[in-house]
């Protein structure tokens, strides 16, 4: 019997108490949780797949499945606490990211895989992916959108301080979230490329 797995990274914060619904084809087939694992009995064919929490969902995915093959899928949050609001409403499609596990994501029933190895050949596509879009679309995404602009927001005009004007207060979280984004992408690219065997630099 041929399945489709799908695999849900375990998230600190962002969705970490609720389930996803699986869609396959149109129908609801399951729920995962946070750090959970679903596997759905398919036919042999093309299948559509996507991931659902309330109206928010994933874009779909289609998937070839040979008979006895195992296709595994992995999924998370998109969404990050401080820009739920946007994805509820300009981005509710792209709540939840989905895509293959890992290179090569097909099993054959009787086959095993390392969980450890697996996990870690996951956060290398990862990045691999983050990586070929280019350090300065990474920073600006990472850092200056999920961070710097959020934490301005939250600081200039949730908790005001009286002495910072707006102007100073926006070029400070600005650079602030550069920073963040510069130094994730150095820590991540380190542990890339340690991972892969490539020399620095």
């Amino acid at each position: 019997m041929s399945q489709i797995v799908v695999r849900r990274v375990e998230s600190r914060w962002q969705d970490r108490v609720r389930d996803y619904r699986v869609i396959v084809d149109g129908r609801a087939v399951g729920r995962v949780g946070n750090g959970g694992e679903i596997a759905v009995a398919v036919e042999p064919g093309t299948h559509t797949v996507h991931m659902a929490i309330d109206w928010c969902r994933s874009k779909a995915l289609q998937v070839d499945v040979k008979a006895g093959q195992v296709i595994q899928l992995e999924c998370g949050p998109n969404a990050k606490p401080l820009l739920a609001l946007v994805y509820a409403t300009v981005l509710f499609r792209r709540w939840i990211w989905l895509h293959p596990g890992f290179a090569g994501a097909v099993q054959y029933p009787g086959q095993t895989q390392d969980r450890e190895a697996t996990m870690k050949q996951i956060e290398i596509n990862r990045w691999a992916r983050a990586r070929a879009r280019g350090m300065l679309m990474y920073v600006l995404v990472s850092g200056i959108v999920s961070f710097g602009i959020p934490m301005f927001v939250v600081m200039t005009f949730v908790f005001h301080h009286s002495r910072l004007p707006v102007a100073e207060s926006a070029a400070l979280w600005l650079a602030a979230g550069a920073c963040y984004g510069f130094a994730t992408w150095f820590v991540q690219e380190f542990r890339y490329r340690k991972a892969v065997g490539r020399p620095e630099g």
